[in-house]
């Protein structure tokens, strides 16, 4: 008896590992080959069913949610076409009427178009068609009203169109740009003027801008004090190109003087003529007098800006810096003392004691800001700082006030 001898070759394709066996039989009476697929044949219809299968699972996602209309099985077919997918509205302002924009759909195929809507990817954007079914030749309009509520740098938002083109089953349109603040003003919460010296007064600049609006005005610019001048100056091309801004000024702050010694602080109330809101910054300043302030060695203080820099810190651990203060005691019959004060926050610790003796009218005294240690984590910067305000005995009734920015861990 011929033992069958069985010659077994095993092709694996890349494409779902595949292995095709090819034998053959020695005896004469070996059964009839089969005909063997190519392995490129095989990798194209693999790829061409597994696209098939994709856009299958699309559609049958969608019109198990109900919104996906069903393409003929047997044709003839609609063929959904389309221009820009994409709108870019370039900038817009934030609280401006709502942006509008439509596409365009045309049904080149040769049965009717159905479309419908689907949902869109922000509650601010919404989306309508003014027909649902083209016949061939025919085109629509999709609606795509988006608001602007809030300043992103970053919009985009949209949503699909289902058709039952099986070529297109779902058509993704979008809008994008961004939505800025109609004017900025910089800095944007508080003006510090700094030190206002007995012999000049004290000066500093200001930017009050825009990037949406290409000209506006400001109609007026009040301070509530009698101290504060203004002059506003147009931006040069040269800025404006370098700072993306379509229109803006220069505001240039003086303050005088004459002010009283110690902290100032007043109000400064800007109104543009595109606007009714009425933009309020504070402005604050210290009047160089009979309390001056130096820095001291492990401690980071601008007496320029009067601001302390505590750095970051455990809060399990506190922190605490001094500030030295040299104050002229003409007058005084007691050393220097806190009457009053105000901290925000109101754990902090803010106590004053001497520093050596007396020279003449002239002494010295350390200021200790302390954060507890174990009290909650907190962050205070430029924008949201903490705050120092102190009364004194001092004869000519000279306060203290200072900002401070920390950050705990």
């Amino acid at each position: 008896m011929n033992k069958s001898a069985i010659i077994a070759a095993v092709i694996i394709l890349g494409v779902g590992g595949i292995a095709i066996w090819m034998t053959k039989e020695s005896s004469s009476n070996s059964a009839p080959k089969l005909p063997v697929q190519s392995a490129m044949d095989f990798t194209k219809d693999v790829i061409t069913k597994k696209k098939e299968d994709d856009q299958k699972a699309v559609v049958e996602q969608a019109q198990s949610e109900g919104s996906h209309p069903e393409p003929s099985k047997t044709g003839p077919w609609p063929v959904a076409k389309t221009g820009e997918l994409t709108y870019h509205f370039g900038r817009m302002e934030v609280g401006a009427e709502d942006g509008r924009h439509s596409f365009t759909i045309r049904n080149e195929g040769e049965a009717e178009l159905e479309l419908q809507t689907g949902k869109a990817t922000c509650q601010c954007t919404s989306f309508s068609l003014t027909k649902n079914k083209l016949a061939p030749g025919e085109e629509t309009q999709l609606v795509v009203v988006w608001q602007l509520k809030t300043k992103n740098e970053m919009f985009r938002h949209g949503g699909p169109v289902y058709t039952n083109d099986p070529k297109n089953p779902t058509l993704d349109f979008s809008v994008e740009g961004i939505v800025d603040a109609p004017f900025e003003i910089l800095p944007d919460s508080e003006w510090n003027i700094g030190n206002v010296f007995p012999d000049k007064p004290a000066r500093m600049q200001a930017t009050v801008a825009s990037k949406v609006h290409p000209q506006f005005h400001i109609e007026t610019l009040e301070a509530s004090s009698e101290f504060v001048k203004f002059e506003i100056v147009p931006l040069t091309e040269i800025v404006k190109v370098r700072d993306s801004w379509s229109s803006g000024y220069t505001v240039n702050v003086e303050v005088s003087n004459e002010i009283p010694p110690g902290p100032f602080e007043c109000t400064v109330k800007l109104k543009f003529d595109l606007k009714e809101h009425v933009s309020e910054i504070t402005l604050r300043g210290r009047k160089q007098g009979n309390i001056r302030f130096l820095p001291t060695p492990g401690t980071t203080f601008d007496p320029t800006t009067m601001v302390l820099k505590m750095g970051t810190f455990q809060a399990q651990t506190g922190n605490s810096k001094k500030i030295m203060l040299v104050v002229n005691q003409e007058g005084m019959t007691e050393p220097l003392k806190i009457t009053n004060q105000k901290v925000v926050p109101a754990f902090l610790n803010v106590s004053l004691e001497p520093a050596g003796e007396a020279v003449g009218n002239s002494r010295r005294y350390f200021l200790t800001v302390e954060y507890p240690p174990g009290r909650p984590r907190a962050s205070f910067g430029p924008k949201s700082p903490a705050r120092v305000t102190l009364e004194t005995n001092h004869p000519k009734s000279e306060g203290i006030g200072f900002e401070i920015y920390l950050a705990t861990n």
